[in-house]
This record gives structure tokens, sequence and C-alpha cells, in this order.
């Protein structure tokens, strides 16, 4: 289902558990983290930082860390998470195996 993009996300899947988060590199996590917040509008209250932290994050000045990676899928479609990820392309080093 992951190579179609026809996974059942939301009811029966959470996208959570399609992501390998160790093998997201910084400037995925990056490109995800600002996908999330200036496309989806999600604020640094809600993904449980501060607002500076958020900005030292976008500044490159603080590693996005494992943790805060499992959250930014939530925020996500499927379709939107494996754009950003694969850039159209998906892998199996970026999807655990469903």
């Amino acid at each position: 289902c992951i190579r179609d993009r026809t996974c059942p996300v939301g009811d029966y899947v959470k996208l959570i558990d399609l992501v390998d988060v160790p093998q997201l590199s910084q400037e995925t996590r990056f490109k995800i983290l600002k996908y999330v917040t200036e496309k989806r509008g999600v604020s640094s209250r809600e993904l449980g930082i501060t607002p500076s932290y958020l900005n030292m994050l976008k500044h490159g000045k603080r590693r996005i860390t494992d943790v805060l990676t499992t959250r930014l899928p939530s925020y996500l479609t499927l379709d939107e998470y494996l754009d950003l990820v694969t850039e159209g392309e998906v892998t199996t080093t970026t999807l655990h195996k469903y």
C-alpha cells in the first residue's frame, strides 16, 4: 500500500507508524518542520516547544530531535509526507515496511 499511496492512514494506521525517524536527515526534518509551521500554520506551542526554540531550529542553531520529528507527521497527510521526504519517490529507508 505504501508504493501506490493507498495506505489507510487515519482510522487504521497512523502516519508516524510508517515513518522511520532515525533515517531522516536533518535537511529532511527541516523541510518537514518548515512545511508544518509555515504551510499548515502549526504553532510552536502546538509542537510542544517555545517560539525561541523554533526560531533556533529554523535558523540551524539547533538540531531537530527525534522526539520533535515524531510529532510532525501528525500534521501531514500521507501524500504531503511522501512528497516532502521522498520528493515523489518512495524508498525503504524512509518508511517502515507495512
